[in-house]
């Protein structure tokens, strides 16, 4: 196949660089058939200074050609020529699957080139009458059996095996096709440049395909026109009818019949069967995936940011902290849960209220949460969580909540971002270290980070009792989107309820948007929302960890310092804890203890200390 790569001339196709880019693409040159392609002439069939009409093709979705049992419609050609040397092709076992990115036609007319036209002559003027046939023969390969008259520039992607690849990759070619879709029309951003196509089969294009990044960049390239190949063959006629009428009538008298002409279908290069073709955003909507809204989730909610827990509400840091190494897992729920319940302390309030599940495994205690000292003094006002653990609530809340789906990411699938770690070593090494940390992260870059999170939609309704609270012992009830009798029975509850407490009122609700929904409504609003994932928020985030651990590896790397700023990966709890550390120099591939060397610690809290560096002749 003759393709144009990167280092091609732009597509200025009305510049003086005509010509050449009707050389470059073999528009003046005939073709012969090579199996299930074409390949080009020796000869130029044609002139380069014919006529070129160009129609440059705005944003058309990509089209897909999924193999079918019919024959190729290479094998069609057979009988259109009348000299050729095309043998029957061997038909590869491999179903090819070819994705299109079309962006522009070409069509180039041109009279046929005299050296041409003599040479078809001489050979007809061949004294020797079993020559003729012979000589046309090798006049037509050398010139080409077929002309192309009309093409289809732009970017092709061959998959291989096609039967043999797995639903579930071919899930994941849908999505990230669409990502790159969505990315080169500034749809989307990019978000996981850096996730490697593992679970794709492998893609074969004009450039190397290993990362996200690499097919996003390889969709804008093809779109900013820095690189093409003839991806169809739209038009084509046999070389021949270039000819004056009365060398075309020789020809048939020698071949002793006129070919018959039948219509020709768009040849794709390389498929050695029948194919159907799809507009892929046609064909990714026949298997709607939730992956395709990842990059959104993802961006709108901020998930590579880390969470600051603010009074009454929770808030992002400023900066994201991080990349994906690898795709977060999606895991359906598709759950609709209606509860009641009263929080006994305003913590417990403040957690039910935000959707923070902590679990025994985090290891996290609220009131010590590292590096929340001093953000009282750099005005961001925190929960009180020493306070409100022991205080009371009067708050009554009743929920409906559409669970759809998690979305969770372990460490090793992240990785921080340079930017991050940057700005906390230059915390670390200024005249306020702890202080600096404590702004740094109250304000920039969250001090929790969780990793998973709860998708779909709440209705929300808060009460608060009276001087008497009403002790409601927490009820939930949990239905799968599938039973048919879950909305009923949902209603039901919330009128018992209603009934049965005073305090409670279960007629109307708040949606996510701060939107009055009726307890009638709930039906609707359930089926628009599961109808609409790019509306949906989080309810809930579990799995939390202090986000300084994203960067903290347990070891520092000293190059000519004489101490450095240690972040303990836990708080330190009461006094019962010891700091302990070895220096080690590099030996060629190795580290060897310097038994001379003692590190010893002071400026010690509970979240970070100082390391200094001594020997027998004191500090170095």
């Amino acid at each position: 196949m003759y393709q144009c790569v990167e280092k091609s001339p732009r597509l200025n196709l009305y510049s003086a660089r005509k010509a050449r880019f009707i050389s470059h693409f073999a528009l003046n040159k005939g073709r012969n058939v090579d199996g299930f392609d074409f390949c080009q002439g020796k000869g130029s069939i044609m002139r380069n200074f014919g006529d070129i009409k160009t129609n440059k093709i705005h944003m058309l979705p990509p089209i897909i050609y999924l193999p079918n049992k019919d024959f190729s419609p290479w094998t069609y050609l057979r009988n259109s020529s009348l000299f050729t040397n095309q043998v029957d092709p061997k038909v590869s076992k491999d179903e090819i699957v070819r994705i299109h990115i079309p962006i522009v036609t070409v069509q180039y007319t041109c009279k046929a080139a005299s050296e041409f036209i003599q040479d078809i002559r001489s050979a007809l003027n061949t004294s020797d009458p079993t020559e003729i046939k012979r000589k046309l023969e090798m006049t037509f390969n050398y010139y080409g059996n077929y002309i192309v008259t009309k093409a289809t520039l732009g970017g092709a992607i061959t998959i291989k095996d096609w039967s043999k690849i797995p639903d579930e990759s071919k899930s994941y070619l849908m999505c990230y096709i669409q990502w790159g879709i969505d990315y080169v029309k500034g749809n989307a951003l990019n978000v996981f440049e850096d996730v490697v196509l593992d679970k794709l089969p492998r893609l074969e294009a004009s450039s190397n395909i290993k990362f996200i990044r690499d097919l996003y960049t390889w969709f804008k390239n093809l779109y900013d026109y820095k690189f093409a190949e003839i991806i169809s063959y739209d038009e084509y006629i046999p070389s021949y009818e270039l000819l004056p009428e009365e060398l075309q009538q020789q020809l048939c008298n020698v071949n002793g019949f006129k070919p018959v002409k039948n219509p020709l279908n768009i040849l794709v290069p390389n498929i050695y069967t029948g194919y159907d073709a799809h507009d892929i955003k046609e064909w990714i909507a026949l298997e709607p995936l939730h992956n395709l809204h990842l990059c959104n989730w993802v961006y709108i909610n901020e998930l590579q940011h880390g969470v600051i827990f603010q009074r009454s509400k929770l808030k992002r840091g400023q900066k994201a902290a991080f990349k994906f190494l690898k795709e977060p897992k999606i895991t359906k729920v598709n759950e609709l849960i209606v509860i009641l319940s009263q929080p006994k302390t305003d913590q417990e309030a403040y957690m039910f209220e935000n959707g923070i599940i902590l679990n025994e495994r985090d290891g996290l205690e609220l009131d010590k949460i590292p590096f929340t000292e001093y953000n009282s003094a750099f005005n961001v006002p925190l929960e009180d969580f020493r306070y409100s653990k022991h205080q009371h609530s009067n708050a009554i809340y009743c929920q409906v909540i559409f669970h759809a789906i998690n979305i969770s990411f372990d460490q090793s699938d992240i990785k921080h971002l340079q930017e991050f770690s940057d700005a906390l070593n230059s915390e670390l090494h200024s005249k306020e270290p702890f202080k600096n940390l404590c702004r740094l992260f109250g304000k920039d870059y969250g001090h929790l980070l969780p990793r998973t999170f709860m998708f779909g939609g709440v209705l929300s309704k808060k009460y608060i009792s009276g001087n008497n609270p009403t002790n409601i012992k927490e009820r939930k009830f949990i239905f799968n989107e599938n039973d048919p009798n879950a909305l009923k029975e949902i209603e039901d509850h919330l009128k018992a309820w209603n009934v049965e407490f005073k305090d409670v009122d279960t007629s109307i609700f708040l949606n996510n948007r701060g939107d009055a929904v009726r307890r009638n409504e709930i039906e609707e609003w359930w089926q628009t929302l599961a109808n609409n994932p790019n509306n949906w928020d989080i309810i809930s985030l579990e799995d939390w960890m202090p986000i300084c651990h994203i960067v903290f590896k347990g070891e520092i790397l000293l190059q000519g310092q004489n101490f450095a700023i240690i972040i303990f990966p836990k708080p330190l709890v009461n006094n019962n804890y010891h700091v302990v550390g070895n220096v080690f120099n590099k030996n060629g591939d190795y580290w060897d203890n310097d038994p001379e060397a003692t590190v010893i610690f002071d400026q010690i809290n509970e979240s970070i200390c100082k390391a200094r560096i001594q020997n027998n002749f004191g500090e170095r």
